[in-house]
């Protein structure tokens, strides 16, 4: 594989969990990952070139090789947070991301080896897991879009996410910035939609949902660079609570692997998707049907797929269907 073509892959749980890197170490971190071979047994020490940092973030800044040993300090201290559920039980992990770095000075490089600990979540990787380009990754130019992308990366195939505004905070790692959520928008989400739609292979567009006044939740509508956002329909929140999340995780035993406050209802999901002169015309039944007939035929052109990516597409297959009617 060319340098070009590197991929970071990642365990979901990995994506998801929280730390507080800066832009400079995601990018350090995010070309150790594209280094490994998820089928690897074992770390080796790896080693990486401040002038392909430079040179794969387009930045002009050659401040990075006097920074070198404040980096890998930094580095060396940065705590991975996650959380899990087993049996309906939340359980929490800590790790340091490495468990050895080092920078000589005058040489331009770092050498690292990533903890043990990260083995799950990074080697012989099977299942629940996400892939992005590093070349994309790398020109992002805040932290919090790195941090967006790879989240929306998790999402691409099922073309949705539903977030707690209070959770995204906590994911990005700043509950304590842009108290006013006009700042929060403008500068985190605003700015993270057009990084990401000018760098990377994919974009987005949102919608704030509202209790009141007080925004509380966020529905990111993702489309690959082959798509538009725009034309995808976010998922609503219905009375009964409706969709928290078109991301269902399918377990090996066939059940349900949900996130905190994740669930989907494919019949739900149909009904928010459906203006009100649309479903004047439609009864249940037909609504039913258009679902059966969307997952026969996901299953049918998608057989290798995840469950969740599925039902993503026999949800889009029935709306399809319905207004064609």
């Amino acid at each position: 594989m060319s340098s070009d073509a590197r991929q970071v892959v990642k365990h979901n749980d990995l994506v998801k969990a929280r730390s507080n890197l800066s832009k400079v170490e995601h990018r350090v971190i995010a070309m150790l990952i594209a280094q490994l071979d998820r089928d690897d047994e074992s770390f080796d020490l790896q080693r990486i070139r401040i002038r392909d940092i430079i040179e794969k973030s387009k930045s002009s800044s050659q401040d990075l090789y006097s920074r070198g040993k404040e980096i890998c300090q930094r580095l060396l201290n940065q705590q991975i947070h996650i959380q899990t559920e087993e049996d309906g039980t939340r359980v929490y992990e800590g790790y340091n991301a490495l468990d050895k770095i080092r920078y000589v000075e005058g040489d331009g490089c770092i050498e690292a080896r990533f903890n043990d600990s990260m083995k799950p979540f990074l080697l012989e990787l099977k299942r629940r897991f996400t892939i992005y380009q590093l070349e994309a990754f790398m020109q992002l130019g805040s932290r919090y879009s790195m941090r967006i992308y790879e989240l929306l990366k998790m999402r691409e195939d099922l073309r949705w996410m539903r977030i707690p505004i209070r959770q995204l905070r906590e994911l990005l790692s700043c509950e304590d910035k842009y108290s006013r959520f006009g700042d929060f928008r403008r500068r985190v989400i605003d700015r993270a939609q057009s990084e990401i739609e000018e760098s990377t292979d994919m974009s987005f567009t949102y919608k704030v949902e509202r209790e009141g006044q007080s925004p509380v939740r966020i529905n990111f509508m993702i489309a690959p660079e082959d798509e538009r956002a725009s034309e995808i329909r976010p998922v609503e929140a219905t009375q009964n609570g409706g969709p928290q999340d078109i991301g269902v995780e399918v377990g090996e035993d066939g059940g349900e692997e949900r996130d905190e406050g994740i669930q989907f209802n494919p019949y739900a999901t149909v009904l928010s998707g459906l203006t009100q002169k649309e479903l004047s015309g439609i009864s249940e039944e037909e609504i039913r049907a258009a679902i059966d007939e969307g997952k026969e035929a996901a299953q049918a052109h998608n057989p290798s797929r995840s469950s969740a990516v599925q039902v993503a597409e026999a949800v889009r297959l029935a709306l399809r269907g319905l207004r064609s009617d």
